[in-house]
């Protein structure tokens, strides 16, 4: 049986050429006609906010191309994939161009918070314990002032970190011969994946010292290492700059975990200097 490959594309115009001004349906849709078998229906957005064309697809061999391959001077591609498993790689169609390595790359991805989501007045009786010294009061009242500030039932931890990821999941619905044309929203919303399997370098964490020993706790052993009331945690969710990244939804018998990275908050060198040029209009 043939692999199935997930592909995450962004389509970069070139020479200060808006992304409007080109046919992007028509991109998408030669996807669609060149794909071979493809798994679920191809979606894509159009992000006039960085000017470039963002797609997702998955396909048997991950076959599919865009039409525009040949035009170096008009579009940069760089692509996303995933290998039915595993972590994502990355790499630029137009290397050559930025003397940069041939081929894949692994991909890393960066968050910058973690925020729980739950009934923190009945966490602090038998969760919040195992990771802060309640006794002090210090601690006490930092974390209740941080609970107090929160909006609802979600509390947001400052945390900075980088991870692996698999981004494979099903893109769009069932097949469609047509390629569909999404909102942000439902482009960048976190889809369901079969398995954690991230890998975490936690760089810093600003906001209390003590959130280090809950974060490892979530990573090395999913909180199975003491007695707590799981009722009262719903939700932990990843997020870069404003965007959730990545979530795990916990459920009595079992936890479900969603993955939503993509180019904006991946962290590979050469795709960070590249965009680097690319913000300042210095891509010709």
């Amino acid at each position: 049986m043939a692999i199935i490959i997930n592909r995450m594309l962004r389509v970069i115009p070139k020479n200060n050429k808006s992304i409007l001004g080109f046919d992007c349906q028509a991109m998408a849709q030669e996807l669609v006609e060149t794909g071979g078998e493809l798994w679920e229906k191809i979606i894509y957005y159009i992000n006039e906010e960085e000017n470039c064309l963002d797609i997702k697809f998955k396909s048997r061999k991950g076959k599919g191309n865009l039409s525009i391959e040949d035009r170096p001077e008009d579009f940069d591609i760089w692509e996303i994939r995933n290998y039915e498993g595993g972590m994502d790689y990355i790499f630029c169609n137009n290397y050559a161009i930025y003397d940069l390595p041939r081929g894949e790359r692994k991909n890393l991805y960066r968050f910058d918070q973690i925020s729980l989501i739950g009934n923190h007045a009945q966490l602090m009786e038998d969760f919040y314990p195992q990771f802060f010294n309640l006794k002090s009061g210090l601690n006490s009242c930092r974390l209740k002032n941080k609970i107090g500030d929160a909006t609802g039932d979600e509390v947001v931890f400052q945390m900075d970190g980088i991870y692996t990821a698999g981004t494979i999941y099903n893109v769009g619905e069932t097949y469609s011969d047509l390629a569909e044309k999404v909102s942000k929203h439902i482009f960048f919303k976190p889809c369901m994946v079969s398995y954690w399997e991230a890998e975490f370098l936690l760089l810093s964490s600003d906001d209390l010292y003590e959130m280090r020993n809950l974060f490892l706790s979530l990573i090395q052993s999913q909180f199975r290492n003491f007695k707590w009331n799981k009722d009262n945690l719903n939700e932990i969710r990843f997020y870069n700059k404003g965007r959730v990244v990545k979530k795990v939804v916990i459920t009595d018998t079992h936890w479900q975990y969603y993955n939503a990275e993509y180019f904006d908050n991946s962290v590979e060198n050469n795709w960070l200097d590249y965009a680097a040029l690319w913000k300042r209009d210095l891509i010709w």
